[in-house]
């Protein structure tokens, strides 16, 4: 008598595979967009931090990203003539760089602008912006945080 595997039991274990991989594949894509996300968000804080401490010294925030006393690990970088920082993935300002200055951080998600999120003067505004190329996935965790901070601050 042969032994080995028949044709159906190999397609039952390939469509077994295949099931697990369909249930996997989303739940990893949101912890490393949500990875991601927490990663910027550390970043935002840590410019949040050290735009107050800027202000106690001077009297006003700054829009120079480069003024700030930063212990984030990040790189400099230029975008569109607004100075900031990266980590490759995300670029950070010191403030909207526009207007009325009405936020004193700033991250967007680097690539196709998926979203960013934003910090006003007073600090009990965290807004996070969708732009159109965002997914249904970072849709969620984008709101998810919003609603999560805007919770906390009232």
């Amino acid at each position: 008598m042969k032994k080995g595997f028949t044709l159906i039991e190999l397609m039952v274990v390939v469509l077994i595979i295949g099931i697990l991989a369909s249930i996997a594949v989303p739940q990893y894509q949101k912890a490393a967009e949500k990875a991601y996300f927490s990663e910027a968000v550390a970043a935002v804080n840590a410019i949040v931090r050290a735009q107050k401490v800027y202000k106690l010294a001077n009297d006003n925030f700054t829009r120079d990203i480069n003024d700030l006393d930063i212990e984030y690990p990040l790189k400099d970088y230029n975008y569109g003539g607004i100075a900031g920082k990266t980590d490759g993935k995300w670029f950070f300002t010191a403030s909207n760089q526009v207007g009325d200055q009405s936020s004193i951080a700033l991250a967007g998600r680097m690539g196709s602008h998926f979203y960013s999120i934003s910090v006003s003067k007073d600090g009990k505004r965290q807004t996070c912006n969708l732009y159109a190329s965002s997914t249904e996935l970072q849709r969620e965790v984008c709101e998810e945080w919003a609603t999560h901070i805007a919770d906390h601050r009232q």
